[in-house]
């Protein structure tokens, strides 16, 4: 999935949610009582959401969680415990959802990997390089491993702008964010 069909579909996703939002206020249908409301925030500026709400976007390892807006500090309850999604939110004492976000999955084919090896390959030659920059030789280290390869300068390039991109190890694996989930929260505060 490219880059412009992922916002797209987050896009539509959040458009889908809007739009059963405003008709349900719309045409007066009171939502279903929230299971495991955000407390001290109206329940009309909540909403229980579930992954499949969702799909590749939900950033949770949890299944479903409430979402929660007041004066724009957006909150997300998961399992009874309240989390931060924006900046307003943990400013107000809200603890960071860190803890319940999924590790960052590459949803898209890398944008310029090198043909001709093998993802493996690359990802070794990648980690080498990581641990070349350990090292009082690094520059030595980096050309030793160029040529073990038979590679150029810019193939190297190449795969450490591919290992960045894509996290590859050692580098720590990032986490997924949060955005769809606060976009969907910012809603509520209208």
């Amino acid at each position: 999935m490219s880059r412009t069909d992922q916002a797209m579909s987050v896009a539509l996703t959040l458009r889908r949610a809007g739009v059963a939002l405003a008709l349900s206020h719309a045409l007066g249908c009171a939502p279903a009582p929230i299971a495991d409301p955000v407390p001290g925030i109206p329940e009309r500026h909540q909403r229980h959401v579930v992954a499949s709400d969702f799909g590749l976007q939900w950033p949770l390892t949890a299944d479903a969680a409430t979402l929660a807006c007041a004066d724009d500090a957006v909150v997300a309850r998961v399992n009874g415990q309240d989390h931060a999604l924006n900046g307003v939110a943990r400013e107000r004492g809200y603890s960071s959802i860190d803890s319940w976000l999924r590790p960052k999955r590459a949803l898209w084919p890398p944008t310029n990997p090198l043909k001709g090896m093998r993802q493996e390959d690359r990802q070794s030659l990648f980690a080498e390089l990581a641990a070349c920059e350990e090292t009082a030789g690094a520059s030595a280290c980096r050309l030793a491993l160029q040529e073990s390869r038979g590679l150029a300068s810019s193939e190297l390039a190449q795969i450490e702008g591919e290992g960045r991109e894509r996290n590859w190890p050692p580098l720590a694996p990032g986490l997924d964010s949060v955005q769809v989930l606060l976009d969907a929260g910012l809603m509520l505060c209208r």
